[in-house]
C-alpha cells in the first residue's frame, strides 16, 4: 500500500498513512506544463552562481513565481492546514 490520497479535505485515512509514512501522495496535483515549469525553475536556481550542485537553494519561491504557486496550492493545502494548524510557517 501506498499513501496515496485525494486533494483538498484531510481524512482520518490520510492521518493514518500520514502518520505510518510521515508523507502522502496526491497524483497528478501538477498538470504537465506545471511539471515542466517548476522543473525548469528549479534548474535555473541550481544553475546560479550561489547554488553548489543540487542542494538546497533558500529562498527560491521568491524570483520563481512555478514555485511560489506551490505554497498554497489548493489541492495541498487543506492537508497542511489539518496536519499544522492555521499558523502554520
Amino acid at each position: 500500500m501506498n499513501p496515496i490520497s485525494n486533494p483538498g479535505e484531510f481524512t482520518k485515512l490520510d492521518r493514518f498513512m500520514f502518520e505510518a509514512w510521515g508523507y502522502l501522495i496526491i497524483p497528478n496535483v501538477l498538470s504537465g506544463d506545471e511539471v515542466k515549469e517548476c522543473l525548469e525553475a528549479s534548474i535555473r536556481l541550481h544553475e546560479s552562481a550561489d547554488a553548489k550542485g543540487w542542494a538546497q537553494v533558500g529562498k527560491g519561491y521568491e524570483t520563481e513565481s512555478a514555485l511560489e504557486q506551490l505554497i498554497d496550492h489548493p489541492a495541498v493545502l487543506p492537508k497542511v492546514r489539518a496536519l499544522y494548524g492555521d499558523r502554520f510557517i
